[in-house]
C-alpha cells in the first residue's frame, strides 16, 4: 500500500516533507520490523478504525501516535484507497522513555537498592547503595548478598531474609550489615521479588536504608534520660549524697554555737 498524498506529515519540522513520503510503502513509517504490517488492511471491511501506534519521525526518533483510519470506495463500494490521519501523543510514554524513567528512579534513589537474579547473584545496584556499603558496582555484580553479611544474626533470621530472597511472602525489617571497610551499620530492609509468566521468582529486590544516624539519635536520647551530660553538675543522686554525709568537725562546731 502506497502513500498518493502526505500533507499532514510536513506539520512538524522533524516529520517527511510530502515529496519524500509520496510514493512510498506505509511500511516505511514503521517503528519496528515486527509491527503488524497487515493492521490496515484488516479494517477494509469495517469502514473506519482508531487506535495508538508507534511511528518512526525521519530523525530517526520513535513516538506514539493517534491513527485514524477510514476507507475510499468506489461508486460501485469497492475499496479502493485509504485514509490515515496520524497525530502525535505528547502526553504519553513511549516504552523508552518509560524505561528511561525507570532507570533514572532507581538510580538517583537516596535508598540503597540491590536486585538479584533466581541464583541469588546481584545483577543490579545504584549509586546509593555504592555510598552506603562502600562498595563499587563492579565489586558487587556476580556476588550474593552474602557479601554484606555481618555474622551477627543467627541461623532461624538468615533462613527468613533467603526465604523472601527466593520467593516467598515479602519480608521487611531490621539487619546489621557490613560495609566494605569492616564497619557493622543497622540497616531498615524490604525484600519483594518480580515473578515471570509462570509465577516463578525471576528477581528479588532490596531496599534499605543506613539507619546508624537514627540509632545513634535514639541512643543518645537515652543517655540524657538517665545520666547528667554536664561533668560539673552533680545529679540528684548526688545531691543527696552529699546532703546526707556527715559535716566537718569545725562546720559542726559553728552551727552548734550559733
Amino acid at each position: 500500500m502506497a502513500i498518493s498524498v502526505a500533507g499532514t506529515l510536513r506539520r512538524r519540522p522533524c516529520w517527511l516533507r510530502p515529496s519524500e513520503a509520496i510514493g512510498q510503502h506505509v511500511l516505511f513509517l514503521y517503528a519496528d520490523d515486527n509491527d503488524d504490517n497487515t493492521m490496515p488492511e484488516s479494517f477494509l471491511e469495517n469502514g473506519n478504525a482508531f487506535f495508538e501506534v508507534r511511528r518512526r519521525k525521519k530523525s530517526g526518533e520513535v513516538f506514539w501516535a493517534g491513527l485514524s483510519l477510514s476507507i475510499i470506495r468506489s461508486d460501485a463500494g469497492e475499496p479502493v484507497g485509504l485514509v490515515a490521519q496520524l497525530s502525535e501523543v505528547t502526553d504519553r510514554c513511549s516504552a523508552e522513555a518509560l524505561q528511561r524513567l525507570q532507570s533514572s528512579v532507581i538510580e538517583n534513589s537516596y535508598q540503597g537498592i540491590l536486585i538479584t537474579d533466581a541464583q541469588e547473584r546481584i545483577v543490579l545496584v545504584n549509586a546509593a547503595f555504592e555510598r552506603i556499603t562502600g562498595y563499587s558496582t563492579a565489586e558487587a555484580l556476580n556476588q550474593t548478598p552474602d557479601l554484606l553479611r555481618s555474622g551477627v544474626h543467627t541461623a532461624d533470621f538468615r533462613a527468613q531474609v533467603r526465604d523472601a530472597l527466593t520467593g516467598g511472602s515479602p519480608w521487611q525489617g531490621e539487619i546489621v550489615g557490613k560495609r566494605k571497610n569492616g564497619e557493622l551499620f543497622p540497616q531498615s530492609v524490604s525484600i519483594s521479588v518480580v515473578r515471570n509468566e509462570d509465577g516463578r521468582a525471576s528477581h528479588a529486590f532490596s531496599i534499605f536504608s543506613d539507619i546508624s544516624v537514627l540509632r545513634a539519635a535514639e541512643e543518645r536520647m537515652r543517655q540524657l534520660a538517665n545520666y547528667d551530660p554536664r561533668p560539673a553538675c552533680p545529679t540528684a543522686r548526688s545531691w543527696r549524697n552529699w546532703w546526707h554525709r556527715p559535716l566537718p568537725n569545725c562546720v559542726a562546731a559553728t552551727v552548734m554555737a550559733a
